[in-house]
């Protein structure tokens, strides 16, 4: 139960902050009253987008800047009402401990999970999935996926493993599918924006619906509503809150025995070329290469959450593996099986071109500026004597996310720098289906040696079929 005027009040209070300079409203206007009790939960993110970027309400000292969310669901999960702002850390302390003098404190039917980034009310528990599987037709499970990314293999691929495919399409057209027809969705389902799924999931699930989830997928819906969405999906949701987060990550890999480039915590300690990041997947948008403090100032924006990274020189490779939890037959691990399907650089606009232009600090100057956004993905052979240690790679990256957090499940990607000694370092994961296994259509020189003509698209139809077949499908959907 929870006080519908209370919610109502907080979240007017968030709308309030939004006006006053670093987040910091009057006390007065962020009074939160009781009221009359009303089914419903309150989900509240609070995501940490940086530090001393901002002052504390008292103006004196430095604080941490939050970006927070409130939204009021009813009974089936589904959003009634919501807010967002960014705020420092002090109003949002003090917004929380506002609803006290004679109104009785409201109990809040929300679990908290506190690190240095993220409170958040809980993933979509693996009991509900189980309770929905339950009700499914196994042998009319439909695959669907958003009309973007790596669609068009992912419906491909299904269609091969005899599945029937949905697209979900937010707001586009959708007529280009027709000049493809192998990767064409039997059926298309419009809505006018991500969230809106939240509200659709009872109509989803009585389709059979097994959703696949991409990189455009989750950045456009966020991770938040993505962990929210009540339809059985093919993967791990617990590895969003690990991947989205780059401190959370880089404990995740270090901890595996990956290297990875040097961290600069401090802006002002910049002594080398580094490259500037922000949170989630973006495509390589917004990424920006500083040499020193004045060059970083230049660059950031202080609006989203970043890490800094020294600049490594070396050759980019993206190695994309499959994750199976439930095979025996292969490269095996401690539980399952590792495969690694296919390889890719990337085309990124305008940093591949940039160079004939001549040196970027005289370009600067005229007020052109590198960038790193994604536009095409090439075909890549490693050399052979890299393989056993980028499986090895891949494998103490499971490893560590089975003890981490239950482990990933399917394809995921690890963003490499090879130096001219051959050592590897990597700088990134991806925790599902990258659009770098495009060009893998009809197989790759590394997925041909498994089955001829595999991409990845297909795996995933593939374990979704074994699993189904062998009762199974708990163990790679949640």
């Amino acid at each position: 139960m929870v006080c519908q005027d209370c919610v109502h009040a907080l979240i007017e209070s968030l709308d309030l902050i939004k006006g006053y300079p670093d987040g910091n409203a009057d006390p007065e206007l962020v009074h939160v009253f009781c009221g009359g009790a009303v089914p419903g939960f309150v989900n509240i993110d609070c995501m940490r987008v940086g530090d001393h970027l901002g002052r504390g309400y008292n103006g004196g000292d430095f604080d941490i800047r939050l970006r927070i969310a409130v939204r009021l669901t009813d009974e089936r999960g589904f959003p009634t009402r919501s807010s967002w702002t960014q705020c420092s850390l002090k109003a949002l302390g003090m917004l929380l401990r506002s609803n006290s003098g004679q109104h009785a404190p409201c109990k809040w039917p929300t679990t908290f999970k506190w690190d240095n980034r993220i409170c958040a009310a809980m993933v979509v528990s693996k009991e509900k999935i189980a309770k929905i599987l339950q009700g499914y037709d196994r042998d009319n499970l439909v695959i669907a996926t958003a009309c973007s990314h790596t669609s068009l293999q992912i419906f491909d691929g299904a269609r091969k493993e005899g599945f029937r495919t949905l697209g979900i399409a937010v707001g586009q057209k959708t007529k280009f599918y027709d000049a493809f027809p192998r990767g064409k969705p039997d059926e298309f389902f419009y809505v006018d924006s991500y969230t809106q799924l939240l509200d659709k999931a009872e109509e989803l699930t009585a389709r059979n619906v097994i959703i696949v989830p991409h990189g455009s997928f989750v950045e456009y819906m966020t991770p938040r509503n993505f962990e929210d969405l009540e339809i059985p999906t093919f993967g791990n949701r617990h590895v969003l809150d690990w991947e989205s987060d780059r401190e959370k990550e880089r404990v995740w890999l270090t901890g595996a025995g990956i290297e990875m480039p040097h961290k600069i915590d401090d802006p002002k300690m910049i002594d080398r070329p580094v490259l500037v990041k922000y949170d989630g997947a973006k495509g390589g948008r917004g990424f920006f290469i500083a040499k020193d403090y004045p060059d970083f100032k230049l660059g950031i924006d202080h609006a989203q959450k970043f890490s800094i990274q020294e600049y490594i020189l070396g050759t980019r490779y993206y190695i994309h593996y499959f994750y199976s939890p439930i095979r025996t037959d292969g490269y095996r691990l401690s539980k399952g099986v590792l495969e690694m399907l296919s390889v890719d650089r990337r085309d990124e606009s305008n940093i591949d071109e940039m160079y004939k232009l001549g040196a970027q600090e005289e370009l600067k100057k005229l007020g052109f500026f590198p960038t790193f956004v994604v536009t095409g993905n090439v075909p890549v052979v490693v050399r052979e004597s890299l393989l056993p240690k980028l499986l090895d790679m891949g494998a103490r990256v499971i490893e560590k996310s089975l003890e981490l957090f239950g482990g990933m499940i399917g394809p995921f990607c690890l963003e490499c720098i090879v130096r001219d000694n051959l050592d590897v370092k990597v700088f990134e994961i991806s925790s599902r289906i990258v659009a770098g296994t495009n060009p893998f259509v009809s197989g790759s020189p590394y997925s041909d040696l498994l089955e001829p003509g595999l991409s990845s698209g297909r795996r995933i139809a593939q374990e979704v079929k074994y699993a189904k077949e062998h009762d199974l499908l708990g163990e790679v959907l949640t």
